[in-house]
């Protein structure tokens, strides 16, 4: 719904022949909607330090290309005026103009807030964890990451801790351990469990680590994510997500082919 009228207003505008200032409160429009639609996203960005990064990306590219969609829906209405307007001239800025997009803007972000912030999702990707269920469609489950503060009661899971333990205990070592050469050695070690589940988290735990951390040993980590690249079956696509999130952080080139296609 948001989104169509986000595509109606430059047309509108361009059909009524508004100033072409108006793009830039139009691009304004656009940058304020598509932070709200990514609002979860820059909750995770703040609190895993990629910020910075993420809004970089949205001043080089993700903004640019709203503004080349918004001019080019501006000058579509434009064309579509010559049914009913004849000359090629366009009206001085307004507070007309303000009005117009007003309405849009109003609407279009009472919208996104409602689906995106008050209606969306309460857990952030740093909260899903993978669980073997005796279903697919139960294969994941949202709570928050447990803390672990010693490494005294990450052996003990390591070594007695049941299946969703371990499935779990990866990511709580990846996200939130600060010694990141010992949730490596966890992880790895988890990568040995009997239960595919365990193994496949704990390729998602080296993610973890990668991203948290910045540091892994390739030597000892790339044998382990090919290893269940080639073993694991339904579980494959997050094992390759695990492997595309370690190859963007650490700038590794990790089954690389698998990417191409």
């Amino acid at each position: 719904m948001a989104a169509v009228v986000l595509l109606a207003a430059p047309i509108v505008a361009g059909y009524q022949r508004r100033s072409p200032l108006i793009l830039l409160i139009l691009g304004v429009v656009f940058l304020l909607n598509h932070v709200i639609s990514k609002w979860f996203a820059w909750r995770v960005a703040v609190t895993d330090g990629s910020v910075k990064q993420k809004i970089v990306v949205s001043i080089i590219f993700t903004y640019p290309v709203f503004c080349v969609l918004v001019t080019i829906l501006f000058f579509i209405g434009f064309a579509l005026s010559f049914v009913s307007y004849s000359g090629v001239s366009f009206s001085a800025f307004s507070g007309g103009d303000l009005y117009l997009v007003a309405p849009f803007l109003f609407i279009t972000s009472a919208i996104g807030i409602y689906l995106n912030v008050f209606d969306g999702p309460v857990e952030d990707s740093a909260s899903i964890q993978r669980v073997d269920n005796k279903s697919d469609a139960e294969s994941r489950i949202y709570q928050p990451l447990p803390f672990y503060e010693s490494k005294e009661e990450i052996e003990q899971v390591v070594s007695r801790g049941s299946t969703e333990e371990k499935a779990v205990l990866s990511f709580a070592v990846g996200q939130n351990f600060p010694d990141w050469k010992y949730a490596q050695d966890v992880c790895l070690r988890l990568a040995e469990d009997e239960a595919q589940v365990v193994r496949v988290n704990a390729c998602m735990g080296l993610a973890y680590i990668a991203r948290t951390k910045g540091r892994l040993e390739k030597h000892r980590v790339k044998p382990v994510l090919l290893r269940e690249l080639r073993q694991s079956d339904r579980f494959r696509g997050s094992v390759l997500d695990a492997i595309e999130m370690v190859n963007f952080y650490m700038n590794w080139r990790i089954a690389s082919k698998h990417f191409k296609k």
